[in-house]
């Protein structure tokens, strides 16, 4: 395995040219990860979800990350 540190630049072009990827929140000490499509625009994320676990968890704990799959093929 192979791990290179990039620069900031690179991430957020990395970000801006992907569409999929996991949304990673927590609340009362318990993990919930789940998969996403987004949009990177102007330094922030933008994902569409009707109200659920996500949007409650987050409402709870606005600290949230993602992580971004990079798909090669179908």
């Amino acid at each position: 395995m192979h791990i290179e540190e990039v620069t900031e630049e690179v991430s957020l072009h990395f970000l801006a040219s992907h569409r999929f990827g996991r949304l990673g929140c927590a609340r009362d000490s318990q993990p919930y990860i789940t998969p996403i499509n987004f949009a990177y625009h102007d330094r922030f994320i933008y994902s569409f979800s009707t109200v659920g676990r996500k949007v409650e968890w987050l409402r709870t704990n606005p600290l949230a990350c993602v992580e971004v799959d990079e798909i090669e093929s179908a």
